[in-house]
């Protein structure tokens, strides 16, 4: 998972540089607003319940 304080323009820069070998999630926030810790285990476990 990428979590980045931005609309996701790393994401790409992720998959690109594991070329396949896992699937690439997104978590971010935009304005400057730094998420909290749990709130990135909270969105991972999320992610990982799909």
């Amino acid at each position: 998972m990428v979590s980045e304080i931005n609309a996701g323009q790393m994401v790409q820069d992720v998959r690109l540089a594991i070329n396949g070998a896992l699937p690439v999630e997104h978590f971010g926030r935009l304005g400057g607003i730094v998420p909290e810790p749990e709130e990135i285990i909270g969105a991972l476990k999320e992610k990982l319940m799909k």
